[in-house]
């Protein structure tokens, strides 16, 4: 599967995934929360922790230390 050719069915299991299951990654220095991920392959995240939206789309080739921690 390429990056860009993500199944709309495969992002919603990621967001009930993530919502019970919080992940946490750096992008740009600073702590973000993973949200969910596009059909197009970019990924959707808040630097706001405690947010169940996003503010920001990104590639995840952008993002770093990945973690379950806040």
């Amino acid at each position: 599967m390429s990056m860009h050719d993500v199944p709309a069915t495969l992002s919603f299991e990621i967001e009930e995934y993530v919502k019970q299951f919080p992940l946490y990654c750096m992008y740009n220095g600073i702590k973000h929360k993973f949200i969910n991920i596009s059909r197009l392959g970019d990924v959707f995240i808040t630097d706001n922790l405690k947010s169940t939206s996003y503010n920001k789309r990104v590639l995840i080739t952008d993002l770093y230390q990945f973690s379950k921690e806040k």
